[in-house]
């Protein structure tokens, strides 16, 4: 997006949109050298162009005319068709109206092209200023209604535009805030040549069939590449299901060459089984787990019978003793109690209540000593049941 200035001076701003906010892309640039400009851009991008300067003819003229009576007021007598003119509405039911001669714009549009740059439009003058003239009055950060944009004195009004004045020498005193972006005069008219590619500017474009033909060969590209990007991303898609049905099957292909191989030692895996059933029944037979219990009833109403001075450390019910072969054995229908008390006489009464119990065969008292330095008595009981 560049505006152009007596052939000389090029003044490039690009922008990008993110939702409904637009930011510039990088820095603004000016080039003096059309060839510089040539280099350094971006062919991808897709380029405004306004032009000022030398080949421009610039007209206050009613506004009511009609394009023969434009033509007519600007430049009688000449052939209207070879050349292009845009119009910006001013106050007091007025316009400015910008001419150019065909020639010229097609010999900048032929150039471009030989340039691989994709021009979508141009604008004459301060044209695409049209499209942001209420942004222009309310954000001008001078506080008044006088703005300049390049080489342009604009004085503005609510309504948009008063008058629009040419300046010999460029200015750039003042700046215009968009959203986050503030933007100084030298770069307000590539700004909004910028901005008019996200907006509907078909009323201000100039009907050009070169520039119609630039504009289709940019859609049509862009469609294409749309198009080839759906297809790669189609054709990715395709292989990526393609990799996941043939990773699918062939899974279950070495899941069922696994399953085999496990049904082959399926006979001897259930012999193991089968001996180790019958260890563990064996063991369980050995240490009475088989047989009717109720450890849990027992310890419980055990429990219900500790008075509150006396504290218990352990119950272990069934307790396991260990071999001279290192295996284990259990003590069934036994339990083995280690508590605290702080009165001897307490825990003789508790031990003949114990002996009382309906579940209880026998019980005695296998080791009492005092701390000395606690005086608390601690003890070990030994209970047989019935």
């Amino acid at each position: 997006m560049i505006l152009i200035s007596a052939g000389i001076k090029i003044c490039s701003s690009v922008i990008h949109r993110k939702g409904q906010k637009i930011s510039r892309a990088g820095k603004d640039v000016i080039f003096t050298n059309i060839e510089d400009f040539y280099r350094e851009t971006d062919v991808k991008t897709p380029h405004i162009i306004s032009i000022n300067g030398k080949g421009i003819i610039s007209k206050v003229i009613e506004s009511n005319l009609t394009e023969t009576e434009i033509y007519n007021s600007v430049l009688p007598g000449a052939n209207h068709n070879e050349f292009y003119f845009q119009r910006i509405r001013l106050g007091n039911d007025q316009m400015e109206v910008s001419i150019i001669k065909r020639l010229v714009l097609d010999s900048y549009l032929d150039s471009f092209k030989k340039h691989e740059i994709n021009v979508i439009d141009f604008f004459l003058g301060v044209s695409c200023l049209s499209l942001i003239k209420q942004q222009v009055f309310t954000n001008n950060t001078n506080n008044t209604n006088s703005a300049n944009a390049g080489y342009y004195n604009l004085l503005l009004s609510e309504n948009g535009f008063i008058s629009i004045n040419k300046v010999s020498e460029e200015s750039n005193d003042n700046f215009f805030q968009f959203d986050n972006e503030k933007v100084d005069g030298t770069f307000l008219i590539p700004f909004a040549n910028a901005v008019s590619f996200y907006a509907n500017a078909i009323n201000y474009s100039i009907n050009s069939n070169s520039l119609n033909e630039s504009k289709k060969h940019y859609v049509d590209k862009q469609k294409f590449d749309f198009m080839l990007k759906a297809s790669l991303s189609i054709f990715l898609l395709l292989l990526l299901i393609n990799f996941f049905v043939f990773q699918f099957y062939f899974d279950k292909n070495v899941k069922q060459k696994e399953l085999f191989s496990v049904y082959q030692n399926r006979i001897s895996e259930f012999e193991n089984l089968k001996k180790q059933q019958q260890i563990r029944s064996s063991f369980y037979e050995a240490t009475g787990f088989n047989d009717k219990q109720y450890i849990s009833f027992y310890a419980d109403r055990f429990a219900a019978t500790v008075p509150e001075s006396i504290t218990l450390s352990s119950l272990d019910c069934y307790p396991a003793t260990k071999n001279e072969n290192d295996s284990l054995s259990f003590k069934k229908r036994f339990m083995e109690v280690k508590g605290t008390c702080k009165q001897s006489l307490q825990l003789n009464e508790w031990l003949t209540q114990i002996k009382t119990q309906p579940y209880v065969d026998n019980a005695e008292l296998l080791d009492y000593k005092t701390n000395e330095i606690s005086k608390i008595g601690e003890f070990q009981l030994a209970i047989s049941l019935k």
